[in-house]
């Protein structure tokens, strides 16, 4: 299903590429949008669901949360901060592909 959801349907990639150069963009302004190393913690747990998203037979967000709460050691505000914040960066990622119909090196 998700191979056939297209950003953009004339010249769009498919959204489960977008969303692995996403996570590999995010991989590298890691420590530049997480200071803290507990939400850098909290952050590659995230990211490591988004790259293995195809193996996941969790779907409901109170289990992912309590599988990321497990995996990090760490309280449910902080865990929500930190998915906040990487809700927002792929939020402007995607709009801005799906305003414009391409991404910039800035974006990959």
């Amino acid at each position: 299903y998700e191979e056939s959801l297209n950003l953009d349907s004339s010249s769009g990639i498919p959204l489960s590429k977008f969303i692995d150069n996403w996570v590999e963009e995010v991989y590298e302004v890691l420590d530049e949008i997480f200071i803290k190393e507990s939400e850098r913690k909290i952050a590659d747990a995230t990211l490591t669901i988004f790259k293995t998203r195809h193996d996941l037979e969790i779907f409901k967000k109170k289990a992912l949360y309590i599988y990321i709460r497990e995996m990090t050691d760490c309280e449910t505000p902080q865990l929500t901060r930190v998915v906040t914040k990487l809700k927002e960066n792929f939020k402007e990622k995607y709009q801005f592909y799906y305003d414009n119909g391409y991404l910039t090196k800035e974006f990959l």
